[in-house]
């Protein structure tokens, strides 16, 4: 297993029919190829772990999904998981 769980009580299909997704990788076409795959819904993209924690912080009622590059500079997702 690798830490991640899928909930069985539908929760996952609320939180993505909810507003936005939050793409953080420090590779710029990895970011684009993702806000494609994900172009139904609504994304932000941050290129390292601390302007993803600035955007949070901006709009923590907008943010649904997080989707954390494993290695970043300035903060990392293991860091930027537990500020979360």
């Amino acid at each position: 297993m690798n830490g991640f769980e899928i909930p069985q009580d539908g929760t996952m299909e609320v939180i993505m029919n909810k507003s936005t997704i939050l793409i953080v990788d420090d590779v710029d076409i990895n970011r684009e190829i993702l806000c494609e795959m994900f172009h139904d819904y609504e994304t932000i993209q941050a290129a390292n772990g601390k302007e993803a924690m600035d955007i949070i912080a901006a709009k923590p009622e907008e943010i649904s999904v997080v989707l954390l590059d494993v290695v970043m500079p300035e903060i990392g997702r293991a860091s930027c998981r537990e500020r979360v």
